[in-house]
């Protein structure tokens, strides 16, 4: 609106008249805002879409049912006024000062009947805007009001603890969304990185289950002068009945680190069938609620740079997942030209991925009575790929290491790989089973953690030769502490500690721990360097744990364990299913004596499971 006067009007009275013809414009809007509002919103809403929920509909979260899915299984929920909002036809004007004028503009709500044949993107059910003029009165004076138009919260495909809340702005703006369980006082709140734009997308993950969220969408214009508001509710539906119970039987808040736990689970399935079986990577929080879960069974899963997940699935298959839209992507080894894909996963930082596969090779043995015998021995190969899924490079470990040596006969025996190599004479020889991989950029060199040959091995990258190993009859002197037995999840730090799980398989009796070492790699050949261990977890109780099982740092120096495949009676077979497996998330200090600050049996011994549960791996994540 522009404010004027003739030439011939006094200079002095020139203010007078403009704001004569301001506040004659304003009544004479206001008068006919309640005429014409009705057929507004008609105007403004297209048909099919969803209307505003009506008074007697704007009930609470908890008794409202407001999850709603139109035919592509797209989630959509309903909008409800806030409790502030201005009476229909209201319009409000400030106060005018002798030298500023204030003018504030609120937008409406209305109940707009619904469609019964489809449900689409809905309207949003309140805006505010203030705006104010220049302190010159000389200069246009208008007010530009800001609305949120086509908010919709579309479901994940894994399911509705994952949503994507998208809607456009009139005007450029800034935005946030809040998270709200009233009924819990919980909430969190995600804001926009920094910038001003008309399109809005917030991917929103982890949400509870069973829970009625209040959805609270803020947007601020530019200049700061304009603000916008509205709210959704989005209720959260029950987990999947075959999700594993879990128990927490540990906890104090004061002490745990703030990331949850992303845990491959395998549900342990009857003997001689698949019965039962079930594969659930999950995202878990210290109360034991499962955040986010995909039934896929990793054995071990890594983040790409741009937030999605790899996962080892099977013995030939990689993953790439999405955490919204579930798998995107698929590595599958024998196409190309791989014998297989297994156990681990890293991504180096130019985006190349570090894997596990295998080849058979026939071999000759003694066997101790003055005679040979030729197996088909399977040893590990580590590949690298490009994000496309090229081969770049390929480092065979039956070259890198000594085929005759054995230190585990039993194991060696294991028919581990006959599945893979079916044609395979007489089956297979299981003789280094590598486990964990990881890489380090700071001297461009790989970490194999081989199971079999209880030895964690470095190589360098480029050259491919054997840097040194760690373990008994290795490249170190142990000046302190034990040798680990069939250890996983191996990982050096930069300052020379190397982390792992200690299975201790072969020790008598059996038990497991997680421990730290500090090398100190020989520095001229033909010598051996020094190992000391500096810190160790084995529990009050000693425990066992004979397959998979996991280390890792959190954030405030707490450390996380997986402590796997336990039974319930040591003595009886493990494939017993009377003598189910059960396992554990531990997270306990790193002092000594370590003290347990979280704790996680899986299954619930409560909830009377007739399965045991196995974790692959288990790592640290936030999902904000």
């Amino acid at each position: 609106m522009t404010a004027s006067a003739s030439s011939s009007a006094p200079a002095s009275t020139s203010w007078l008249l403009s704001l004569l013809l301001l506040l004659a414009a304003i009544s004479a809007a206001s008068a006919c805002d309640e005429q014409s509002f009705e057929q507004d919103v008609e105007d403004t809403v297209p048909a099919g879409h969803d209307s505003l929920v009506s008074d007697d509909a704007a009930a609470s979260p908890d008794e409202t049912d407001v999850s709603e899915a139109d035919e592509d299984g797209v989630g959509v929920d309903a909008l409800v006024p806030d409790e502030d909002l201005v009476a229909e036809g209201d319009t409000d004007v400030a106060q005018v000062g002798s030298d500023v004028q204030d003018v504030q503009a609120e937008d409406q709500a209305a109940d707009v009947s619904e469609s019964d044949e489809e449900v689409s993107p809905l309207e949003v059910d309140e805006s505010s805007s203030d705006a104010k003029a220049p302190d010159s009165l000389g200069e246009d004076v208008s007010a530009q009001s800001m609305s949120i138009d086509g908010a919709m919260i579309e479901v994940s495909p894994l399911g509705d603890q994952g949503i994507r809340l998208t809607f456009t702005t009139s005007l450029p703006a800034h935005a946030s969304v809040q998270m709200e369980i009233p009924s819990e006082s919980v909430s969190f709140e995600k804001t926009e990185p920094a910038g001003f734009k008309e399109e809005h997308s917030f991917q929103i993950l982890g949400l509870q289950p069973s829970r009625a969220y209040t959805v609270h969408i803020n947007a601020t214009s530019q200049d700061g002068q304009s603000v916008a508001t509205s709210t959704m509710l989005h209720q959260t539906s029950p987990l999947p009945a075959d999700m594993p119970p879990i128990a927490v039987t540990v906890s104090d808040p004061s002490l745990e680190a703030p990331e949850m736990t992303l845990a491959g689970l395998m549900r342990w399935p009857s003997p001689g069938s698949s019965e039962g079986a079930l594969g659930t990577l999950a995202v878990i929080d210290s109360a034991g609620v499962i955040r986010w879960h995909i039934n896929e069974a990793c054995s071990d899963f890594a983040f790409l740079a741009n937030g999605n997940l790899l996962c080892v699935a099977g013995t030939y298959l990689i993953h790439e997942i999405d955490l919204f839209e579930g798998i995107v992507k698929t590595y599958d080894a024998k196409k190309m030209g791989l014998d297989t894909f297994h156990h681990a996963v890293d991504v180096m930082p130019n985006g190349n991925i570090l894997t596990l596969s295998t080849e058979m090779r026939q071999i000759e043995y003694p066997t101790g009575d003055g005679k040979t015998a030729v197996y088909n021995v399977v040893g590990d190969v580590i590949v690298e790929l490009q994000p496309d899924g090229t081969v770049v490079g390929q480092w065979k470990l039956l070259d890198l290491l000594d085929p005759l040596y054995v230190p585990d006969p039993f194991g060696f025996n294991e028919p581990f790989w006959n599945m893979v190599y079916p044609t395979a004479k007489g089956g297979t020889k299981d003789w280094s089973h590598a486990n964990s991989i990881s890489y380090d950029p700071a001297d461009d060199s790989i970490l194999v953690s081989l199971f079999r040959l209880d030895f964690v091995i470095k190589l360098k990258r480029s050259t491919g030769t054997l840097d040194w190993r760690f373990g008994l009859l290795g490249d170190f002197t142990l000046v302190e502490g034990t040798w680990p037995s069939h250890q996983h999840a191996a990982q050096l730090d930069g300052d020379g500690v190397l982390r792992l799980f200690d299975n201790g398989t072969l020790k008598m009796p059996k038990a497991s721990r997680a421990v730290e070492y500090f090398v100190e790699p020989a520095t001229s050949e033909g010598e051996t360097g020094n190992a000391w261990q500096i810190w160790e977890f084995t529990d009050e109780q000693p425990f066992s744990s004979d397959s998979f099982g996991d280390i890792q740092l959190l954030s405030n120096g707490n450390v996380l364990i997986a402590d796997s495949s336990r039974t319930e009676d040591p003595l009886q077979p493990p494939w017993d299913l009377a003598n189910a497996k059960f396992s554990r998330l531990l997270q306990v200090t790193h002092t000594s004596p370590p003290q347990v600050v979280n704790e996680m049996v899986i299954p619930d011994p409560a909830a009377g499971s007739q399965y045991g549960y196995w974790i692959f791996k288990a790592r640290p994540v936030s999902l904000d």
